[in-house]
């Protein structure tokens, strides 16, 4: 019987979250067998969807960055219009930044747990700068943004500043019994805009 290559997608999708899960919980050094076990797969299936267990691992990283990065985009439909003010536009701009980790807790877990960057946005070290500045490639967004910078404050450090700053509200927000509102998360943005930022 041929299987179809969206069921092998799908299998590949679902083993690689139970890894992730895995990674997170018991460590990198989790064993394939455990993998296989919770994925419901036989032992050595999985080597068809992974070659290396460096292989996965590396995917499953490459996964994360690509939906932090797609959510970060959107960051770029924040409008600068002139009924907006600075502050409204600035907090919109860091409340972008949380959409990633709320969206998939898991694998902002994962990431802080394994990456080496001193800021979780750069996800690497060979991206220094961060999400945060893609969030804020708009020219305009950038130069609001340098504008208001309180006295100070050096601009290049304000990246892993603020990503530190967004890092922890994660945290909190992620490990809370009950979802915050979006007024509160709003005002979370508000307060960490507000420390860096005179608008």
């Amino acid at each position: 019987m041929r299987v179809s290559r969206e069921y092998l997608d799908h299998k590949k999708q679902q083993i690689a979250h139970v890894a992730m899960r895995l990674y997170c919980e018991v460590g990198r050094d989790v064993p394939m067998s455990r993998i296989c076990e919770e994925a419901g797969i036989a032992k050595g299936t999985i080597f068809r969807y992974f070659p290396t267990r460096e292989a996965m691992f590396k995917e499953i990283f490459d996964n994360c960055k690509a939906h932090a990065f797609e959510l970060a985009a959107q960051g770029l439909n924040v409008q600068t219009d002139a009924q907006q003010s600075n502050s409204q536009i600035l907090t919109a701009m860091v409340r972008r930044a949380f959409d990633w980790p709320l969206t998939y807790p898991l694998e902002f877990q994962f990431v802080v747990l394994y990456t080496d960057a001193t800021s979780f946005f750069a996800l690497d070290e060979q991206e220094p700068e961060g999400l945060i500045f893609n969030i804020w490639g708009n020219t305009q967004l950038k130069e609001i943004a340098q504008q208001c910078l309180k006295p100070g404050i050096d601009p290049v450090l304000l990246e892993r500043f603020l990503s530190a700053q967004v890092n922890t509200a994660c945290r909190y927000l992620i490990s809370r019994p009950a979802p915050l509102s979006e007024e509160e998360i709003n005002t979370i943005a508000k307060t960490i805009c507000d420390s860096v930022f005179t608008v």
